[in-house]
């Protein structure tokens, strides 16, 4: 009985470290990711920090009008909508994939105007915005009857912060409206 009961506590004392081990490193202060060192394949002290240091604080919106034959523009109308959040969708919220793309294309896209190398127009985060507001025109016949063109803005803005103005990141140039299809998409 005294060797099993030895070895019991042992198994439970290493089990108990490994969870405070485990639990201590979760804190945000780099002193203790020094135990990290000790595992070098990154398995054995779980990482559970499923926010970034300085997480997000703004939103993109992304925004869009269209320029008639006659070459009147259109107002700027909304290409995607930012929806409310409720209780349920901690669980599921498949709408919230398209928020984040949207996210994360404009991120791109900002960064990349900020850059003075970069040709913004020629990005894969431009032409996914492109076709996607182009999918949007084709969606609806009878809003883009007589459209020659379109453009499209992405806004930044702080959410539900209302004290923050949203700042204009990116406008494109006004695009040529044809109507596409799947095969288009992808070599456009």
């Amino acid at each position: 009985m005294g060797k099993q009961s030895t070895a019991v506590r042992s198994v439970e004392s290493i089990f108990a470290a490994w969870l405070l081990l485990s639990l201590v490193s979760q804190h945000p202060h780099q002193v203790f990711d020094r135990f990290r060192r000790y595992d070098k394949v990154g398995l054995l002290i779980p990482n559970w920090r499923f926010f970034a240091p300085q997480p997000a604080r703004h939103d993109y919106h992304l925004l869009f009008r269209t320029i008639a034959a006659d070459g009147t523009e259109s107002d700027w109308q909304a290409a995607t909508q930012i929806h409310r959040r409720d209780w349920a969708q901690v669980v599921w919220f498949p709408g919230r994939r398209q928020e984040k793309a949207i996210f994360d294309i404009c991120s791109e896209l900002v960064q990349l105007v900020g850059s003075k190398s970069a040709k913004v127009v020629e990005a894969p985060g431009y032409r996914l915005l492109r076709n996607f507001v182009n999918r949007l025109l084709d969606a609806d016949p009878a809003a883009n009857g007589g459209i020659s063109g379109f453009q499209f803005l992405v806004v930044r803005y702080s959410g539900h912060d209302h004290s923050e103005e949203p700042q204009y990141s990116f406008v494109s140039p006004f695009i040529p409206y044809t109507p596409l299809n799947s095969s288009e998409l992808v070599s456009a």
